[in-house]
């Protein structure tokens, strides 16, 4: 089975002019990624954040960092685990083994109401998944802010400012406050 963690720091940027986003895509959000270990652990994920400026649904962005020359798919996410012996740990997982994760700051203002839409991209050996997500109905979430999605979509929903924990393939999601 394989988890996500997104987490989504409750961060203004610098203010974003409209036309930077239009020129983008209307559904990009501009981003900034955090990072998650300067371990060897996380060298495809910190290679991969390189230039990676906005979360949208349009894979690598140009100028995107490479991975011993292998270019990204979209937006990176690590492998992290909840144990502390595992080169792998990330204090933010209390969730278990193999929950992949992705942290950046985003403009809460530029979602709907604070929340955005996420798929996962599994690319390479990812066992019995791969490719893009299929498409799912969110369960209303468990969580310390949990609750239900503010509209219907066939992709999870995040929520802004966050902890936000997604099951691939699958609807149900927990959501908690940092």
């Amino acid at each position: 089975m394989s988890f996500y963690l997104v987490v989504c720091k409750t961060h203004y940027l610098l203010p974003v002019p409209a036309q930077v986003i239009q020129q983008r895509h209307s559904c990009s959000l501009p981003i900034v990624t955090r990072s998650l270990g300067e371990t060897s652990h996380y060298d495809g994920y910190n290679d991969w954040r390189v230039g990676d400026e906005y979360l949208d649904w349009h894979g690598a962005e140009s100028d995107q960092g490479q991975h011993y020359g292998i270019p990204a798919d979209g937006s990176p996410a690590a492998w992290t685990s909840n144990d502390p012996s595992n080169p792998g740990y990330q204090p933010l997982n209390t969730f278990g083994e193999a929950y992949w994760m992705i942290d950046f700051d985003l403009d809460c203002s530029l979602t709907e109401g604070g929340w955005f839409t996420v798929k996962g991209w599994l690319a390479g050996d990812a066992g019995q998944f791969s490719g893009l997500e299929a498409d799912i109905v969110q369960e209303t979430c468990t969580g310390t802010v949990g609750g239900p999605p503010p509209y219907a979509s066939y992709s999870h929903m995040a929520k802004c400012g966050h902890i936000n924990v997604f099951h691939y393939d699958r609807g149900d999601c927990t959501i908690n406050a940092f």
